[in-house]
Order: C-alpha cells, then structure tokens, then sequence
C-alpha cells in the first residue's frame, strides 16, 4: 500500500494506473466522475474501489473479500463498491 498525501485525486488515480495497480477509496464522488473522464477520454485504469466508511476490520474483511474474488482483468477499467 502506497499513501500520497496531499496530492490530487486525478494525481492519485494517474499514479495508480502507472503502477498498474487499483486504488481504493471513501472518496465516492470524485472517483465516479475520474472514472467517467478516464473513460470518456479514452483512458486507462486498473481498477477504482469504493467504499462507504465503515469500521475498519469490516472494510478489511470487505476488501479481501472482494480480491479474493476478482481478478485483476475483472477491475481494469471498471469502478466497484464493497
């Protein structure tokens, strides 16, 4: 896990498509619409996970969970909620 304070969200979400990597987050609105631009511009990501703010151990189990059961093809370029 990288963290990359005090960047922007489309810095954070660029960052993470260089690495090849998905990017999980809280900050539901403005992935939605980063997810939006990628697309519409033709754009490519390896992934967008949303949450709500839930404790922590359940947004842990959540989170396993959810890569347990997706593949790395299955995130690329989609926006997922767990």
């Amino acid at each position: 896990m990288i963290v990359r304070i005090g960047v922007s969200d489309l810095q954070q979400l660029e960052y993470a498509a260089s690495q090849k990597r998905a990017i999980f987050t809280f900050n539901t609105g403005d992935f939605v619409r980063l997810h939006k631009d990628y697309l519409s511009n033709k754009k490519s990501h390896f992934g967008i996970i949303l949450s709500k703010q839930i404790p922590l151990k359940e947004t842990i189990n959540h989170l396993i969970s959810f890569l347990y059961n997706h593949s790395s093809e299955q995130l690329k370029d989609n926006i997922f909620w767990i």
